[in-house]
């Protein structure tokens, strides 16, 4: 019978510490600043370790960036509202990066915020859908005692000014940028960017097509904020985009 007794007990005192340790894996401690160094409200110095979340927030999940070669495209710039509800990767996918990165001793990411996601149609129309998603995001990563460094991406670098880009650069190899460094002039080095830049057609002395595509190059600004700095330029001109 004691011996009864005590297994309750025993079981008792287990199941309490590990409801405990789970709450205090999920709680994750404030942060602030001593001197050069971060300690939580413990007073014990934190040192993080992290990630980048994520360049795949470039393009909004509702348009095609023809990334790949080949086509056609689905060209939806300007024609709808872009969204960007799920990037960096649907919410439903969060515990499965979570835990891999928390086995991997990270416990802190540097989540990158689309201004164009947060304002995608005006300077006064938030996305409150994103918004929502994002700090899904932030609170999920707290549930793997995980950190979030928000940083907002406002470059004025959109994808809006340079849409059409050259997209062979993958497929040069040593021998095709010889032949295209003499042909140019110019060092192989600087092929990829030289033609990113110009339109060329197979010839005799070109051995190759490179045609163009809309792979994303850039981010940040939205296409109202680029035509609210360039209202001289015409976004709506069927050419608007190429370099």
């Amino acid at each position: 019978m004691k011996r009864g007794v005590y297994l309750i007990v025993f079981v008792s005192l287990l199941l309490s510490c590990s409801k405990k340790m789970d709450f205090e894996k999920r709680r994750l401690p404030k942060v602030r600043t001593y001197l050069n160094y971060l300690k939580d409200e413990y007073g014990r110095y934190v040192f993080l370790h992290g990630v980048n979340v994520s360049g795949s927030d470039k393009f909004p999940v509702n348009e095609d960036p023809c990334m790949t070669e080949g086509g056609p495209c689905q060209f939806t710039l300007g024609k709808v509202v872009p969204s960007y509800v799920g990037k960096p990767f649907p919410l439903e996918d969060a515990d499965r990066h979570f835990k891999q990165l928390r086995e991997l001793g990270f416990n802190v990411i540097r989540l990158t915020l689309n201004w164009e996601g947060i304002q995608p149609v005006s300077p006064d129309d938030f996305d409150e859908e994103y918004l929502d998603y994002i700090q899904k995001i932030v609170e999920k990563a707290n549930e793997y005692n995980i950190y979030v460094l928000l940083d907002m991406h406002q470059d004025m670098f959109s994808r809006h000014l340079i849409v059409y880009f050259n997209n062979t650069r993958d497929y040069l190899n040593d021998a095709l940028l010889e032949v295209l460094s003499g042909v140019l002039g110019i060092p192989k080095e600087l092929i990829p960017t030289f033609l990113a830049l110009v339109s060329l057609k197979k010839s005799d002395k070109i051995p190759i097509d490179l045609p163009y595509n809309d792979a994303v190059r850039g981010d940040g600004a939205p296409r109202w904020a680029v035509k609210a700095i360039m209202p001289e330029k015409d976004m709506d001109s069927p050419y608007w985009g190429y370099p």
